[in-house]
């Protein structure tokens, strides 16, 4: 009964807790309240096609996969309900897996899915860290990640960040074994993990390239001939195995093209939607600056960011033992830096989410410094440690629950709450965003979204316009295309929004110049006690809801 109270046990048990508040975000629905996210439906639509033969998915397919599998009791059940003994009613079964009583399962799933793996890279993290350095340090690195916002959001979400950081860390606490005790298992279970991350999204290959390198070819041949480093047992299973691995994950026998098409958006494409950098000595400075900047401010806030980046730098420089030791203790340290390489320079950006490896993997080394100040500091300042690590601790609590408490307190909810008092039964309501942008709207209402032509709404003449700050911003601002300190503001994509009728019209829309509409209702998001979450697009700031005017008799 006492190894069930272990200290990481109750680390674990609070980073469940924090990840399971919010977890029922924008629920129940039929669509999820987050852009780019794989629930409720693309897990069962690649299921559908065996994820083959010309299935195209900007993500490989195992995550889709694993949901697909864990999504198929819901299915059943939507199965069954549609009757299929009466004859198979094909558009029943579609309306009942897509309505919310269905789709909120679905949903739901798929975000328990991102909890327990979030739950796993603490553990394995706490493993790896204990594993290099010592117990403390390993737990330690645990509280450190229980305090990374953008890994508390992505770890309520149904999106591919954390599964492939969770496979990720899995790989890499094998080639910490693999390293030091030379097992062959652990080298078959590092080539299976990696090709399991890189499997769920394919910028994770990045992070094992200078780790493979290091530890699988460079480090060997310190030892013995670099001919018989390359062709020894373990060396040669792990390559045997990874190639196997990487063709079943990737599935690249049965579906070439979509291999293909995710690549050329990691390489090329992908980055002409968003806003990117120059690569230029200016541009990569810039990057670099916002790079830090998302993981000082948006992932661990200054108290556990300085603890993360003075530790790293501490172990470099502090640490005596520069033997096989050390270069095992690097395994973090180079995977960052692999990933920042051969990711980073080449999708030139620097969102909150492109540094969560970063954030995950260097806190190894804040557990280290603070086990290591622990262990040295004597006297009165043992005491105002103490005191500091307080502090932060409040802080940094205070900093990754925010995005609890946005999830919580979406303005989306205090505006479903005024439609279902003041819109009436059978009224239509317009819209231009994507429905995970928007509230849901009141049953008995009739609602449809205007992708083109929007001017001639007196065509349609719906009885209520909403729109969210989500989305209506991308179509303002200049049509140039400007280099600001190396960073890209207008992307080819956005200009071309610009340069359609929507900015005249939401102009006009915001002036009350469009003739027979006027604003009915600003709905504002505003708590002053907390940090806004602006990486994570949760609450919109603004949703404005638009009446007809009555027409004159």
């Amino acid at each position: 009964m006492k190894n069930i109270f272990k200290p990481i046990t109750a680390i674990l048990v609070f980073n469940a807790a924090v990840f399971l508040v919010g977890i029922t975000w924008g629920l129940p629905n039929n669509e999820t309240w987050l852009s780019d996210s794989m629930a409720p439906y693309h897990p069962l639509l690649g299921l559908s096609q065996g994820f083959s033969f010309g299935y195209l998915n900007k993500y490989p397919l195992v995550h889709q996969f694993i949901l697909a599998v864990l999504n198929l009791p819901v299915l059943i059940v939507a199965i069954v309900n549609s009757h299929p003994l009466e004859g198979l009613q094909f558009l029943k079964f579609i309306t009942l897996i897509r309505s919310p009583d269905y789709a909120s399962y679905l949903i739901l799933i798929d975000r328990l899915v991102s909890v327990f793996m979030g739950l796993g890279i603490v553990y394995y993290m706490y493993r790896s860290a204990k594993e290099l350095f010592n117990e403390r340090a390993g737990l330690i690195t645990a509280g450190i990640l229980s305090f990374n916002a953008v890994f508390n959001f992505f770890s309520h979400v149904a999106k591919v960040e954390v599964p492939y950081m969770f496979w990720a860390v899995l790989a890499l606490y094998k080639l910490i074994h693999a390293v030091k005790y030379s097992k062959t298992r652990d080298f078959i279970y590092v080539a299976l993990f990696s090709c399991l991350s890189y499997g769920t999204k394919d910028q994770a290959y990045s992070i094992f390239v200078i780790p493979f390198i290091g530890t699988v070819l460079v480090m060997p041949s310190l030892i013995r001939p670099v001919i018989s480093s390359m062709f020894n047992k373990n060396t040669l299973v792990f390559i045997v195995s990874f190639v196997v691995f990487s063709l079943i994950t990737q599935n690249i026998v049965l579906n070439w093209e979509g291999f293909l098409y995710r690549f050329s958006l990691l390489v090329g494409s992908g980055r002409e939607g968003g806003m990117h950098y120059e690569f230029s000595p200016i541009g990569l400075i810039a990057m670099f600056w916002g790079n830090l900047n998302s993981f000082m401010y948006a992932a661990l806030g200054p108290p556990m960011g300085l603890t993360v980046l003075g530790g790293t730098v501490y172990f470099i420089i502090a640490q005596r033992n520069k033997g096989r030791e050390y270069a095992v203790q690097l395994i973090f340290l180079l995977a960052s830096l692999s990933y920042f390489i051969c990711f980073m320079l080449i999708i030139l950006q620097s969102t909150a989410r492109f540094v969560l490896p970063q954030s995950v993997f260097l806190a190894a080394y804040g557990g280290f410094f603070v086990d290591r100040a622990i262990g040295s500091l004597r006297g009165r300042w043992k005491p105002i440690m103490a005191c500091l690590s307080a502090l932060a601790i409040v802080y940094s609590l205070y900093h990754t629950l925010s995005v609890n408490v946005e999830m919580v307190t979406d303005l989306r909810y205090k505006v479903e709450d005024w439609m279902q008092q003041n819109i009436p039964e059978n009224s239509v309501i317009e819209y231009y965003a994507y429905l995970h942008y928007l509230p849901r709207f009141p049953a008995g209402t009739r609602s449809y979204r205007v992708k083109k032509d929007v001017t001639d709404i007196e065509k349609r003449k719906p009885d209520y316009i909403v729109i969210t700050s989500h989305y209506y911003g991308r179509y303002q601002g200049t049509t140039d295309y400007i280099v600001v300190g190396g960073r890209i503001i207008n992307s080819t994509k956005n200009i071309r929004r610009r340069q359609s009728d929507f900015p005249e019209f939401y102009q006009q829309l915001f002036a009350n110049t469009l003739p027979h509409y006027r604003r009915c209702k600003s709905f504002y998001y505003w708590e002053p006690w907390y940090n806004k979450v602006l990486y994570s697009r949760v609450s919109p700031e603004r949703i404005t809801i638009f009446k007809r005017k009555p027409a004159i008799r």
